[in-house]
């Protein structure tokens, strides 16, 4: 079996479930591997190529993935399965059209399998899915399961700080965005109450006016890609807005800094992030649900500005 990701949350999950040594391929997106002795080939290109729009080629380039793939690259690596977001309105159709489309240039049976995430049920279904295709299908199961009853354990404990906890996550300050996809359904299984939004995606475009509408209880700052330090750093730039000081988190000190690499992580350290949130919701401390440098809060940063701004 040799597996090419064009996802990197699915990528991230594979490595979950497996050594490795089935994926030869994934896109430069794509999280490094966790293995020392496991490298696949970058299988994308940076530079999206000029798509004519006539061709079998130019459609399989434009529909297979979000993210521009080499095909000449794909075709070397001789994937026999493909697993991706294909970019169609029925994905179905376009992977009987792009297996028949490999078969016929490969001369080889190639699969394509296309799952798409836009929630935590997404989210854990695919271990279920991506472990039966690597031949561990309950112990996929079994993870996903252990992660919803750790969620579902920590609303249950910490109900009574939780409850209807109006909750934001900054995903990126430059432009505004709030995190999407699972991490909403993350505050609502605790019993805590996401911003609402009318998108999907992994992050969505807002206005300091719609969150101070929304006015959030409590506010995680974790910009996507960002260390601790940078997402800190960040402060000077909320408070430029003339909401900010107005947001009850901001007023009862509930702002937390976060990086924005673990709370975004699908793999092992799902759950380490969704400790981060949880925390930044019900007011624990750093080292109680998660590691002691995990973040900093807002009353913490101003104190020691000198060292952080």
């Amino acid at each position: 079996m040799k597996i090419v990701s064009l996802n990197p949350t699915l990528t991230e999950i594979l490595y979950a479930l497996d050594d490795g040594s089935k994926v030869v391929g994934v896109t430069h997106l794509c999280p490094p591997s966790p293995f020392a002795d496991h490298k696949p080939e970058i299988v994308t290109l940076a530079t999206p190529p000029r798509v004519a729009g006539g061709g079998h080629r130019d459609k399989l380039q434009a529909g297979l993935s979000a993210i521009s793939v080499d095909l000449d690259k794909l075709q070397a690596v001789s994937p026999s399965i493909i697993v991706t977001t294909v970019v169609d309105d029925n994905p179905h159709s376009f992977c009987s059209f792009a297996q028949g489309y490999f078969q016929a240039q490969w001369v080889k049976n190639v699969r394509v399998i296309s799952l798409r995430i836009e929630g935590l049920e997404d989210l854990l279904d695919a271990y279920g899915e991506l472990g039966t295709l690597l031949g561990v299908g309950s112990a996929g199961r079994d993870r996903a399961q252990r992660m919803k009853s750790q969620l579902l354990d920590w609303g249950r404990n910490l109900y009574d700080r939780l409850r209807n906890k109006k909750t934001v996550v900054i995903s990126s300050v430059e432009p505004l965005e709030v995190a999407g996809c699972w991490i909403p359904d993350i505050v609502r299984v605790v019993s805590g109450r996401p911003m609402p939004t009318d998108l999907e995606g992994m992050s969505v475009g807002v206005t300091w006016e719609e969150i101070a509408a929304f006015a959030p209880d409590s506010l995680l700052v974790a910009p996507r890609g960002k260390s601790l330090e940078e997402s800190v750093r960040y402060l000077r730039k909320l408070e430029e807005s003339p909401q900010w000081d107005s947001l009850p988190a901001v007023r009862r000190g509930e702002v937390v800094f976060s990086d924005g690499i673990r709370l975004y992580q699908t793999g092992p350290g799902l759950l380490e992030g969704a400790g981060i949130l949880v925390s930044a919701m019900a007011g624990l401390d750093a080292g109680y649900i998660t590691k002691r440098e995990a973040f900093h809060r807002l009353r913490f940063v101003e104190l020691h500005r000198h060292r952080f701004l």
